[in-house]
């Protein structure tokens, strides 16, 4: 039965209800006949005095009565069997145009590879099964499309990552090899540059374990964290870089709290607060305020920069993911900040979102559900 096309066994169920239907049809009107037929023995019976059939008037031999009854059968029998041929074949025939959509999806389907994933199937616009099913597919293809370009994306800017602080070191090695008058300071300085970009390397490798091991939800050290004093204390750790740029700091959180493993809520807040430190507006302001609705807690962290392009906002969470290079290469950093956050929240079980401030700035929208 699973080696069978669905035309088939959709027809061949359709019969067997066919055939159980024409038999218990036949049998009923047969069963008919036989009492009618008695009744009207019965009856001739109790006219002429008894049970004896030669007693009965001329013409209502019982031998008539039975070959008449064998021929209905017969009929009968053979009309349900032409019946059910007939109409098996016509379901047959009827169930494959009926699922002729669904063939012409599943070829269309089987045309489209990994080289083809943009490719969507047409819509016939209808509401039925085949027409939401084709509206799902192609959904699910444009998802799946969306997911590998993130993934050669991720790739391609990892390799690029890593490559450039190698090329660095291998260059200075290079260099150095190359230069046979090459003094104590040179081999310093070039020392210093070699650690550079080791420590380069390091915090690229270390951002991508965090990515790794934040990425499957649930901790057991979970516990209730006040978020003021947690603010607070990342605006202390963050004073330097906040003087340096004349940078006020304001928290407005009251008695909220949340639950869940402190030094993956406090790594999320640095990470946001220090991004608006370094791209927020020389001697501007950082404001983060935390607000309890139906649902859950809010937390806003807003900065007054310049804000972010709307067309840039819904890939700053993918790693790597650069507004403005030449800026971010200048501030440093490779890009993997907002994407750890957005994984570290996830796993917390709340949701991060980014929009532009009403006059300037980005506000980013944390969310924790109750």
């Amino acid at each position: 039965m699973r080696h069978m096309s669905l035309q088939m066994r959709v027809a061949l169920l359709s019969v067997v209800a066919l055939i159980v239907c024409t038999v218990a049809l036949t049998v009923v009107s047969v069963y008919s006949v036989e009492s009618i037929i008695s009744s009207s023995e019965d009856y001739w019976g109790t006219q002429y005095g008894g049970d004896d059939l030669d007693a009965l008037p001329q013409g209502q031999e019982n031998a008539d009565t039975v070959i008449t009854l064998r021929k209905f059968n017969a009929t009968s029998v053979i009309l349900c069997i032409f019946v059910n041929l007939l109409g098996g074949i016509a379901i047959y025939l009827i169930m494959g145009r009926a699922l002729r959509p669904l063939t012409k999806l599943i070829e269309a389907i089987e045309r489209i590879d990994e080289q083809k994933l943009s490719e969507q199937i047409a819509e016939t616009g209808a509401n039925d099964e085949v027409g939401r099913l084709t509206h799902s597919f192609n959904g699910m293809m444009a998802r799946l499309e969306d997911a590998f370009q993130r993934q050669s994306s991720f790739t391609a800017n990892a390799a690029h990552e890593l490559k450039t602080p190698l090329t660095i070191m291998k260059t200075g090695v290079q260099v150095l090899l190359a230069d046979r008058a090459a003094t104590l300071g040179d081999y310093q300085e070039n020392g210093r540059e070699l650690l550079d970009s080791i420590d380069r390397l390091a915090k690229i490798v270390d951002s991508l374990l965090v990515l790794a091991a934040n990425s499957d939800p649930g901790h057991d050290t979970d516990e209730d964290v006040m978020l003021e004093p947690l603010m607070e204390a990342i605006q202390g750790e963050l004073s330097a870089q906040l003087d340096e740029r004349d940078m006020s700091c304001s928290v407005i959180c009251g008695e909220l709290s949340v639950t869940a493993d402190p030094a993956l809520l406090y790594r999320v807040f640095f990470n946001l607060m220090e991004n608006a430190c370094k791209y927020g507006k020389q001697e501007g302001s950082i404001c983060i305020t935390g607000s309890r609705g139906d649902d859950g807690i809010y937390v806003c962290v807003l900065d007054d920069g310049p804000g972010i392009p709307q067309e840039h906002i819904p890939y700053i969470f993918d790693a790597f993911y650069r507004v403005d290079k030449s800026r971010s290469r200048e501030i440093g950093g490779a890009g993997l900040g907002l994407s750890i956050v957005k994984t570290m929240v996830e796993s917390i079980g709340g949701t991060i979102s980014a929009e532009n401030g009403g006059g300037a700035g980005i506000c980013f929208m944390i969310f924790f559900p109750d």
